[in-house]
């Protein structure tokens, strides 16, 4: 009997990644001769990259900003798919109530994940639409949302962007102060193959890719998926619905040449396109 295809697969534990675990719960990869593995990374896209770097990682569902990023440092991994084709809601966040928003180039610092991580990147993109460029160690890397609470609420740092939902658990407990909310102007999250899984796994990745889209799909268009997203995240059904309506999955492989244009122009690098091989089988540049 031929054996199964090992797939390393990781994201961020956040709502958007619940279609793949209810699809591991359902056994459904068995069927195409694969063996899925799914990990979570609470520290996001930084620690992910250093997962697909190190051989660690297959496949990661990682924020577009975030992977162009790493893949401009020299990250030998492809986009095969816009994984969700929304923008993401970040969420603006300090210790204390009544923080002033930023207004100006002061010298504030901004807790971060990890240099190259979303929440990085949105302090800086988002500075910048202010007309101001804040230094290197205004940066400081905390690792996780914790270690930012704690940040935060002993004044080492002024400053957090996280995904707006997932926080809502911790401004609930009064452990975060909620002050606004920031889109980016692209898709909000990719998947990401490496060079090496690409090389070895097209196939599987292409068919695994295939029935997540499908998937993903069939979890928007059930209403009682509202309850698993408000029970497994701690948010009321009100804000899960919202959740919902503000959250597009990519359906097919199309990704939009404007898009990847909007991130390196915000992040001032070269233009390129960092795309798999699937480009060439199913993969549509718009």
């Amino acid at each position: 009997m031929k054996s199964k295809i090992t797939l390393r697969i990781g994201g961020v534990p956040e709502h958007f990644n619940l279609p793949w675990q209810l699809a591991l719960e359902q056994d459904v990869f068995s069927a195409l001769q694969a063996q899925v593995s799914w990990t979570y990374f609470a520290g996001g896209t930084g620690v992910m990259t250093e997962a697909l770097s190190e051989g660690d990682l297959d496949i990661a569902l990682m924020l577009t900003e975030g992977f162009v990023s790493a893949w401009h440092r020299g990250m030998k991994a492809k986009i095969v798919k816009v994984y969700t084709a929304s923008p993401l809601t970040w969420g603006i966040y300090s210790g204390y109530a009544n923080t002033p928003l930023i207004q100006g180039p002061h010298k504030l610092k901004y807790a971060i994940s990890r240099k190259g991580s979303g929440s990085h990147l949105m302090a800086r993109i988002h500075a910048q639409q202010h007309h101001f460029h804040p230094a290197d160690e205004q940066y400081v890397e905390v690792s996780n949302l914790n270690n930012a609470i704690t940040s935060l609420k002993n004044k080492e740092t002024n400053y957090f962007y996280w995904e707006k939902y997932t926080s809502i658990p911790s401004v609930k407990k009064g452990h975060l102060c909620f002050l606004d909310t920031f889109h980016a102007p692209w898709c909000g999250f990719v998947v990401v193959a490496s060079e090496e899984a690409l090389r070895q796994k097209e196939d599987i990745i292409l068919k695994v890719m295939e029935v997540m889209n499908e998937k993903c799909q069939t979890f928007m268009n059930d209403p009682e998926n509202i309850f698993r997203v408000s029970n497994r995240f701690e948010i009321s059904t009100a804000a899960a619905t919202e959740w919902f309506e503000n959250t597009r999955y990519q359906e097919n492989f199309e990704i939009h040449a404007d898009e990847l244009k909007a991130v390196h122009e915000s992040l001032g690098l070269p233009y390129e396109y960092p795309l798999g091989n699937l480009l060439h089988n199913n993969m549509v540049l718009v």
